[in-house]
């Protein structure tokens, strides 16, 4: 039963209680209405039930976790995220009930500590991914207990910072089995990766989104030792630089998905290592890169085809003649964001267009050099798009919105936002062309009127004006 985003209340979940007991799956995430009697009613009729997703649900409380531990014997996966009335005395009764749980997603639950971690550790030894993303009171005395969890593959601990290297230490020290782990925004240094490297050589997936204290010799560490890794994000990482980022280049050649977003110390001899020996590349973000030039692009676009995600917000030194290289070699491209690139001009976009037809997302925002004729030749070629960023795009008028609106019916979400020259006419086509659009940005778009606003509001667009 997967009602997410709903209107559904307890009313409704009763009459589904009464009527479904063969349920393995319930999905009440972002549900407003429910209250944690109505969903302790449905949890206590559906003894075979594995998956709840709880996320973003105000009726997820102590109480009714302890209801859950109670009845869902069979649980194997929980989430709980953004769940801010959840504490550690639900957290111990969901643990003491529900042996089997394997999964379970904890972000955003303020109120889970180190004595919550030590009943998962005590109680639910199948854990094998653990979500602790933004538990602010999660120190390094919660990942000493769970320490015990040998089955535990995948770690998110981003933004718990209190956790440090001795944190990382604890849990690596009896556990060989780690595959994902995320300490975007801790406390971990050189010594903390040392570990990683050391003791998790079939390591995967490895955030380290804003570990400021990080230099080459931890980063060195990870590219000698964790040689399959696949995923790396070391954004906002000032100190790695071009030695640290080789050892990566050179080592883990099963790289797919590269994230250095603002690594601003990082010069083009990265850039080159990576496409030299990062072949298998399939998603790259270099925002705010201004060392990524159209030289380097080019040698990535030529050795990486199988891109299909680039993320290139603020590279302020690309031209055509970087990205239509790309545009002609990239040609599965679904991803594409050149936001605030001001080399982007018409032909630019006419060049994109033809070359990557397979667009889903394109984001070019305060590119100056966009144009209706550009925007003509991106909806004729590109019909599949579903998200289009054209905000502060100046030249853009109804031209070019009634294009979009012609050939992209399957729209989802269109930003306008600075775009003065588009007036009702142009929203009012989109809105009775694409009947897939829900989410609409017209900041700053004088020419518009609240009688278009009202109507979008009645078909159920949610619109940020």
């Amino acid at each position: 039963l997967i009602i997410d985003h709903s209107q559904v209340g307890d009313i409704g979940l009763r009459f589904a209680a009464q009527q479904c007991h063969s349920l393995t799956m319930l999905g009440f995430s972002h549900c407003r209405r429910m209250t944690a009697k109505g969903v302790s009613e449905i949890i206590r009729k559906s003894p075979h039930v594995q998956k709840v997703d709880l996320s973003y649900n105000m009726a997820a409380s102590d109480v009714l976790l302890r209801c859950i531990g109670h009845w869902a014997k069979r649980l194997t996966f929980l989430d709980l995220s953004y769940c801010l009335t959840v504490t550690d005395t639900g957290l111990t009764s969901l643990a003491q009930g529900c042996a089997d749980i394997a999964t379970l997603h904890l972000a955003g639950c303020r109120g889970v500590t180190d004595a919550g971690l030590s009943a998962l550790a005590e109680h639910s030894k199948k854990l094998v991914h653990l979500d602790l993303n933004a538990c602010v009171l999660v120190t390094n005395e919660g990942l000493v207990s769970l320490a015990e969890l040998s089955e535990l593959q995948r770690l998110n601990l981003s933004g718990c910072r209190s956790v440090s290297d001795a944190g990382i230490k604890a849990i690596l020290h009896a556990n060989d089995k780690l595959t994902d782990l995320n300490v975007a925004w801790t406390e971990v240094t050189d010594e903390g990766l040392k570990a990683v490297a050391a003791n998790s050589p079939q390591l995967l997936q490895l955030d380290l989104n804003g570990c400021i204290r990080l230099t080459d010799v931890g980063l060195g560490a990870i590219g000698r030792q964790c040689t399959r890794l696949e995923q790396l994000n070391v954004s906002n990482c000032n100190r790695v630089t071009d030695k640290g980022m080789a050892s990566i280049a050179r080592h883990c050649s099963r790289l797919r998905r590269l994230t250095v977003s603002r690594c601003v110390s990082l010069t083009a001899k990265s850039f080159h290592l990576i496409a030299k020996h990062c072949t298998q590349l399939q998603e790259l973000d270099a925002s705010y890169c201004d060392q990524l030039t159209d030289k380097v692009l080019l040698q990535i676009a030529r050795r990486c085809s199988h891109l299909s995600k680039v993320l290139l917000r603020n590279c302020g030194s690309l031209t055509m003649k970087g990205l239509g290289t790309m545009a002609d070699r990239c040609q599965a491209l679904q991803d594409l964001d050149v936001s605030s690139c001001r080399g982007i001009t018409e032909d630019t976009i006419v060049h994109l267009a033809k070359g990557c037809s397979q667009l889903l997302q394109l984001d070019v925002t305060d590119c100056r050099g966009v144009t209706d004729d550009s925007l003509r030749v991106l909806a004729s070629h590109c019909r599949q798009l579903s998200q289009l960023s054209i905000s502060d795009c100046e030249q853009i008028s109804d031209i070019g919105v009634k294009a979009i609106a012609q050939h992209c019916h399957g729209l989802h979400m269109i930003n306008l936002s600075g775009c003065n020259k588009v007036t009702d006419e142009g929203v009012k086509a989109l809105a009775e062309n694409c009947s897939h659009l829900t989410d609409m940005s017209l900041y700053r778009c004088k020419s518009l009127t609240d009688k278009v606003l009202n109507m979008l509001d009645s078909r159920g667009c949610h619109v940020a004006a």
